[in-house]
């Protein structure tokens, strides 16, 4: 009987564990509020205050969510996902991409976010983030992300060589407005054998960039907007 027992105990485990990107996406929340000290849930922020286990994913605030297919889950017309809490057990859901601009986040930016595998897109512009952009954050860990956004908020320090890893899905990347400061980085070697052939945007204008542009700007063939401006470049 006791061996059944735990048989039935481990099926319930597995059949109501919860989905890994949302755990992941908990574990983020306070961090982006400014509550990351282990003090605070992050639900003093309005937008991140969605995100909880009893609300359904398709009221969670800046999440656009998709199937391990690649099929976005409809959450724009009324239907039984809007009210649908279970689909936070649903193992085949994924995070596809984020957008809480102008959400009053204060925080810094959480190295779990390279953990969302199927993340296209992350926006978190017109906040208050404060810190440096983690290098394990750019690594080719965080999917296969086409768009970067982190414009107008209060980042420092050097951007990491690594943001050249994003390439080759890297459509659009821009961290203007900021105060990173040092030279823009050179790619590292598997970057440089690969540029970004898919890049359209790249904005670093108004930060603390100082020293020479590098060369491999002039070898992204489908940049169609490069904005330096307002640097210390030469």
């Amino acid at each position: 009987f006791f061996f059944f027992f735990i048989i039935i105990m481990l099926c319930l485990g597995a059949c109501f564990a919860l989905n890994s990107d949302v755990l992941l996406l908990l574990q983020i929340k306070p961090i982006l509020s400014g509550d990351g000290d282990g003090d605070g849930d992050g639900d003093g922020n309005p937008s991140l205050s969605t995100w909880t286990l009893h609300t359904p994913l398709c009221t969670w605030a800046g999440i656009t969510w998709s199937f391990s297919n690649g099929t976005l889950l409809n959450c724009t017309m009324p239907n039984n996902n809007n009210n649908n809490t279970s689909l936070s057990n649903d193992p085949s859901i994924q995070a596809y991409s984020i957008a809480l601009t102008s959400a009053r986040l204060s925080g810094s930016l959480p190295r779990a976010l390279s953990r969302l595998p199927a993340l296209r897109s992350l926006d978190l512009s017109n906040n208050s983030l404060s810190g440096g952009i983690p290098a394990s954050l750019l690594a080719q860990t965080l999917g296969p992300i086409q768009s970067l956004r982190l414009s107008s908020n209060q980042l420092s320090g050097a951007i990491p060589a690594s943001v050249w890893d994003l390439c080759p899905h890297l459509r659009d990347l821009r961290l203007d407005h900021n105060s990173f400061s040092s030279e823009i980085p050179a790619p590292v070697a598997a970057a440089a054998r690969s540029p970004c052939a898919s890049l359209r945007t790249l904005d670093l204008s108004s930060n603390l960039l100082s020293g020479p542009v590098p060369s491999l700007l002039g070898e992204f063939a489908n940049l169609t907007q490069l904005d330096l401006s307002n640097n210390r470049l030469r």
